[in-house]
């Protein structure tokens, strides 16, 4: 079940799986971040759009343990957080970071967030625990590539490579009539190409009763580079005009020597300021305290306006 994490310009940011995402309708502007495939969508009122490639940088926001508040860029809104400690990697994986240049207190840094520059993108990972040198962290993974084949409405087949990384995003997908007479439905891969057979009737039309979206699911689901999963009414699949891309494979990347690392918390839940300031309303977790410091009236923020507690 999708969680809602907390509110971000006044709507609700889901973390969940993407098959969850397909039953979560949010509010008009609402983000979903699919932890498996590590891509962040926002809500249109009908459909989810993929909006990854749209926030620089940031690979991953959060795991869903930790709430950031993320700025517009993708950085990471420094009032939320503090660096409590930074440094370059000896050496990693995607399971720790190393520094043998520091002597860290065991476990200091539980619960903390690891931001991991690898390349030109930052990692955000959760602390897990910590010894003099090494950090251990949440696995830094890479993510599968998929397509969509059909419609949500009627019947949607999302087919996800097995193996993470850029890869799949060569794959294509194409549904073609398999040719003859009363042919069973089918799918195989030549190459890069993924091509579902629709099956046919007596007189070598497709058979809409073999055609179904959960039946295509199964046998792309037999192919074992892909896996598939149907979502919607379970409507008919049709043939395809052009090729269908996979798309969103990321590299499996690691720490490694050389990397920038920060380590961050997030500060107190309470902001200080006057009663004559204006109240922040965006990227603001629900709970968050406003203390007024000339009136010493309190105010907590509920996800769409500040309550007077």
């Amino acid at each position: 079940m999708a969680v809602k994490s907390y509110y971000k310009n006044n709507v609700p940011f889901y973390i969940g799986n993407f098959a969850e995402m397909a039953t979560t309708t949010g509010d008009t502007g609402s983000e979903f971040y699919t932890k498996d495939t590590e891509k962040i969508y926002r809500y249109n009122g009908t459909t989810w759009d993929d909006i990854t490639n749209d926030i620089t940088g940031v690979s991953k926001i959060s795991d869903g343990t930790n709430d950031l508040a993320i700025n517009t860029d993708g950085s990471i809104d420094t009032n939320s957080v503090n660096i409590i400690e930074s440094g370059i990697a000896t050496g990693g994986s995607q399971l720790y970071i190393d520094d043998t240049n520091k002597s860290f207190e065991e476990n200091m840094f539980l619960g903390a967030i690891a931001d991991i520059k690898i390349g030109t993108k930052h990692y955000l990972r959760s602390v897990i625990g910590n010894t003099e040198t090494r950090i251990g962290i949440n696995p830094i993974q890479g993510a599968s590539a998929t397509a969509i084949l059909g419609e949500h409405a009627a019947g949607e087949v999302t087919i996800v490579t097995v193996a993470q990384g850029i890869g799949g995003n060569e794959y294509t997908c194409e549904v073609v009539l398999s040719a003859g007479q009363n042919m069973a439905l089918s799918a195989s891969l030549t190459g890069l190409v993924l091509t579902v057979y629709l099956g046919t009737d007596a007189g070598g039309l497709a058979d809409n009763a073999k055609n179904t979206a959960t039946a295509v699911a199964v046998v792309i689901d037999q192919v074992p580079e892909f896996t598939a999963t149907m979502t919607g009414a379970g409507g008919v699949i049709a043939t395809t005009v052009n090729p269908v891309a996979f798309t969103g494979g990321i590299a499996i990347v690691s720490a490694s020597v050389g990397c920038e690392y920060q380590i961050k918390k997030p500060t107190s839940n309470i902001i200080y300021g006057l009663s004559t300031l204006t109240k922040p309303t965006t990227n603001l977790p629900v709970s968050k305290i406003y203390y007024e410091m000339d009136t010493g009236l309190s105010f907590m923020w509920d996800g769409s306006a500040w309550r007077s507690v």
